[in-house]
């Protein structure tokens, strides 16, 4: 007898202190991780790699109201969200290519690579906007976001 293997959506749930996100851009959603600490970019990466997720991507106006939620609740603001330029453009950690069409929420002036190659999102009130800082291995310092999806095969 043969049996195929399939996700069932009912299975898949984010265990404490990490919280669900779901939209239209992923399937069963995503288990989003607040880091109360702030690090520079490069070593925020790798504390997310230690659990085995990627820095926050924000592929959607929708995901990052709920971001910028999360963030204003605790005072976490501002915060790296995982994008870098590199010599192909601006990539997300995730591996995702930003495009000319992608969801982007750039402030007045921005993305600026001289003032670096790495973003964070400031909040103000309601608003949120991206910014161009350097990545650093010291500073500056920011708050960060860890993902990772909630079903895994």
């Amino acid at each position: 007898m043969r049996y195929s293997r399939r996700r069932v959506g009912a299975n898949c749930y984010c265990l404490q202190p990490y919280v669900q996100f779901t939209d239209q851009c992923t399937e069963y959603g995503e288990c989003i991780y607040q880091h109360g600490q702030p690090l520079d970019y490069f070593t925020a990466q790798e504390t997310c790699a230690n659990y085995n997720a990627v820095m926050i991507d924000v592929l959607s106006e929708q995901k990052d109201l709920f971001i910028r939620n999360m963030q204003q609740q605790l005072s976490y603001t501002p915060y790296w969200i995982g994008v870098q330029y590199t010599s192909t453009g601006y990539m997300w950690n995730s591996g995702i290519k930003i495009s000319t069409n992608d969801y982007t929420n750039w402030a007045s002036g921005q993305p600026n690579i001289t003032n670096g190659d790495c973003v964070y999102e400031m909040v103000q009130g309601a608003n949120g906007t991206w910014y161009s800082d350097m990545c650093g291995y010291v500073m500056p310092a920011h708050y960060f976001l860890c993902q990772k999806k909630s079903c895994e095969i």
